[in-house]
């Protein structure tokens, strides 16, 4: 385990080095000046603050913060700096406040540009706090769309839902029914189409800029591979304690996955179930004779963070939440031989969840991986049993979505 721990470890920093991280951007300046440069793509999930770039691939890496830079894009992000009024109240009950009109705070942001033509909106992001902003082409300033849950009573939530008029305040020059926005949501994906909508009706070229980003995306895979699996066991009767370390074995895997690539940092995290099928039978024999058949379906339910090679070769870490669900019947059967007569004794095997780690190294549709267990409790609510499960797999993946 300690050999594998540390293997992961070093592809791992290897790994970090090879990313491509610095693309084609550029930078305004307070002075207006616009720097084309290597901008180091984050896909930033929260708006920054700052922002790292080189002049060249041979420079050493820059800062850019928000107090001199007014302006920034990188392969589909635009940020905009605006000095503006912002509201931080909570959604989550406990944090939320009892008073409807929002609580203003002057900040000075970058916002993320989501569409821009002749009414332009922003997003801005901080943890679980997400708002929208929008402004218009003879408009300097950026003005936040209001929604606002808040509490009328200990027993019952009201919700400000200002933004619908203050989208029509904008819009009904093309979209002058009203009930356009009296259902409107405070979502995102809703609010790019109604601005796409909109700027395309005023004959502009509508900048779309959402569309260039990361977007979520699910893979289908075919799995198989082998284990090589232990089980050991103990057993408390009378006055001795009886165990045995079963044999190493091998067997074959074999499963599916489906993989959900997560909209930002470049599309280099993902979360993952990997339900797959085996099989573990042996026995033993010296003192006491034991005998062991378990037979199931483990469901790592985890996350995959992956590192660019090349466009079409990656290398992936993974940790996972494993899950067990016994086939048939699973059970360990051992005969004591005391002082005097042999006593048969045996027990119903019962999954306890465990943890595995894993790294592998995919390209283009393939992907290869190790993936060790660590020990699981097969004796659940069993008192004289002791019986632990560990394995170590190689999988080969092929994604076929």
């Amino acid at each position: 385990m300690k050999k594998f721990l540390t293997l992961l470890l070093l592809i791992s920093t290897i790994a970090s080095f090879s990313q491509i991280t610095y693309q084609p951007g550029y930078f305004i300046s307070n002075s207006g000046v616009k720097t084309e440069c290597l901008i180091k793509n984050v896909a930033w999930k929260n708006n920054p603050v700052e922002f790292s770039y080189k002049l060249s691939e041979a420079d050493e890496a820059q800062k850019g913060y928000i107090n001199s830079v007014s302006e920034f894009s990188v392969s589909g992000y635009k940020f905009k700096r605006f000095t503006t009024k912002l509201d931080r109240s909570g959604r989550d009950i406990a944090t939320m406040s009892e008073l409807r009109e929002p609580t203003w705070v002057n900040e000075t942001l970058f916002l993320n540009v989501l569409v821009e033509g002749k009414a332009t909106l922003y997003q801005y992001e901080d943890g679980n706090l997400v708002r929208f902003f929008t402004s218009t082409s003879n408009d300097n300033e950026a003005q936040q769309l209001v929604y606002k849950p808040y509490k009328e009573s200990d027993m019952q939530i009201g919700y400000n839902n200002q933004f619908r008029g203050q989208l029509y305040s904008v819009m009904k020059d093309e979209f002058p029914d009203l009930k356009r926005f009296s259902n409107l949501k405070y979502e995102k994906d809703v609010l790019v189409n109604l601005f796409t909508d909109y700027n395309a009706k005023k004959g502009e070229l509508v900048n779309n800029i959402n569309d260039k980003k990361n977007k979520s995306s699910i893979n289908f895979k075919i799995t198989t591979g082998v284990a090589s699996n232990s089980v050991s066991a103990k057993q408390s009767f009378t006055y001795r304690e009886s165990s045995s370390d079963f044999s190493t074995k091998a067997s074959f895997r074999v499963g599916a996955e489906v993989e959900v690539i997560l909209p930002f940092n470049n599309s280099k995290w993902a979360v993952f179930a990997n339900p797959g099928y085996q099989h573990y039978k042996d026995s033993y024999d010296k003192v006491d004779s034991w005998q062991v058949d378990y037979t199931f379906v483990d469901v790592p339910l985890g996350v995959r963070h992956y590192m660019y090679v090349s466009k079409k070769s990656k290398i992936f870490l993974n940790a996972a939440y494993v899950l067990a669900f016994n086939v048939n019947k699973s059970n360990i059967n051992t005969v004591y031989r005391g002082n005097s007569w042999p006593v048969p004794l045996s027990a119903d095997l019962k999954n306890a969840p465990n943890v595995a780690v894993g790294v592998g190294f995919s390209h283009g549709n393939f992907s290869l991986e190790g993936r060790y267990g660590l020990k699981r409790q097969l004796s659940r609510n069993q008192i004289l049993w002791s019986v632990d499960y560990t394995s170590l797999n190689i999988i080969l993946g092929y994604k076929i979505l």
